[in-house]
């Protein structure tokens, strides 16, 4: 079972990525899945 997203986060992109991201087909998701597989990929050292 998925734990409920119940907070925000915010950072600074530059504009490239900001449209890069934006022209996903859901951008949220799209973030969520990359910051998930940063943080495995850090825990794995």
């Amino acid at each position: 079972m998925e734990e409920q997203l119940t907070t925000t986060l915010s950072f600074r992109v530059n504009e490239f990525m900001k449209q890069e991201v934006k022209a996903k087909d859901d951008p949220p998701e799209f973030c969520l899945r990359a910051i998930q597989k940063a943080l495995d990929e850090d825990r794995e050292k």
